[in-house]
């Protein structure tokens, strides 16, 4: 196929994305013959790159790249296929987790100078720096000189005694903020009220990976916004019930719960997400941070069913151990919550409030280190 015969198409091929609930075949013809076949729907990105005078056909799907050859490439044609649904239901969990292992579990212990009782979200962005840190590792690099990682004295987790040693916890706090304190040493939580929230001591600046962060930061989805819009591109974010699926949202029943399972099957498929709930269905009361690890998506209905979390409050007597929890997933009382149920679990029910999904490391991205 010549060169402008290339460009014209690419028009045809990226209106692909507009077709809702439909699937695509692309197929690559030399003298006649298929000799490629790619099944696409809208949410595929294709893209068509000259590089050199020399023709490149780059396939963008699921965060990864397919170059096909296209030396003898003489057409290309985009065939639409019949609709069709997955049966059943799937549990997806986070990368290098499942039911078993690769998940961490900080509880609450009531110890310490300060207490821990306002730590939940310490003990959720604890749990995610550690998956993530494995998923580094695993990547084949090498912690940084000073990172923290394993198993503590007190906690589980050694880096959940590093927020308490290294932060005020009079006043509960949040994940956005403490995770890129604890890589990059910057605080977002700077425009908060004094005194109204946890913040790092004087003197604890953070920073594990600041000397490598020029290296990581490429390797990480990172196009989040935190905070009234004050701190763009990050690659950990909070996305609240009040305007994305609540109250402000003017969604309800399943086109609620909709939006939301889109949130957390992008959050799971980009990393990990901690998951604000509340225990009251008042929404504003009684908020705590969980760290969520996988879910249950119905095909049939393309909602989630089920969510597993772990949880620094499941337990109350001493020794705890780690759990994780499951959690049925439903529309609360009035169509207006997200309530999650569990007869394993102390309060039994509780409505989401916020997710706070984290990237994980990618070793192969898509361009501008997204996935």
């Amino acid at each position: 196929m010549r060169k402008h015969a290339l460009l014209l198409l690419l028009p045809l091929l990226f209106a692909i994305d507009g077709r809702a609930q439909q699937d695509y075949s692309l197929r690559l013809y030399s003298h006649g013959t298929v000799v490629a076949e790619h099944h696409c729907s809208q949410t595929d990105s294709i893209t068509f790159e000259l590089q050199d005078g020399v023709r490149k056909i780059l396939i963008w799907k699921n965060g990864q790249a397919t170059a096909l050859p296209t030396t003898d490439i003489d057409s290309i044609s985009v065939v639409e296929a019949v609709e069709t649904k997955p049966e059943g239901r799937s549990i997806v969990f986070a990368e290098g987790v499942s039911r078993e292992s690769g998940w961490y579990d900080v509880n609450k212990v009531g110890k310490g100078e300060n207490g821990d009782i306002n730590m939940c979200w310490a003990a959720a962005a604890s749990n995610i720096i550690e998956w993530w840190q494995d998923r580094y590792r695993e990547a084949g690099n090498t912690l940084p000189d000073g990172a923290v990682s394993g198993p503590g004295t007190t906690y589980e987790l050694a880096l959940m005694e590093l927020f308490h040693q290294q932060w005020d916890n009079a006043k509960g706090g949040h994940v956005p903020e403490a995770v890129p304190w604890y890589f990059e040493g910057v605080y977002y939580g700077e425009h908060a009220t004094a005194g109204s929230q946890a913040y790092p001591l004087p003197g604890y600046n953070g920073g594990y990976y600041k000397d490598v962060w020029s290296e990581v930061y490429p390797h990480l989805y990172h196009e989040y916004t935190y905070m009234f819009d004050w701190y763009q591109n990050l690659y950990v974010g909070e996305f609240n019930n009040y305007y994305l699926w609540g109250n402000g949202s003017n969604l309800q029943g399943k086109e609620r719960l909709r939006a939301f399972t889109d949130l957390v099957v992008q959050s799971i498929d980009r990393g990990v997400a901690s998951m604000t709930v509340s225990l009251s269905s008042n929404l504003s009361t009684l908020l705590h941070a969980t760290t969520l690890w996988g879910y249950e998506i119905d095909h049939s209905t393309g909602l989630l069913t089920r969510l597993w979390i772990t949880d620094s409050d499941d337990l109350e007597k001493e020794p705890k151990e780690p759990l994780l929890n499951e959690y049925a997933v439903s529309i609360g009382e009035g169509m207006s919550h997200i309530k999650l149920s569990s007869p394993d679990v102390r309060y039994g029910a509780c409505y989401v409030v916020a997710l706070c999904p984290v990237s994980g490391y990618k070793t192969s991205l898509t361009p501008e280190g997204n996935h």
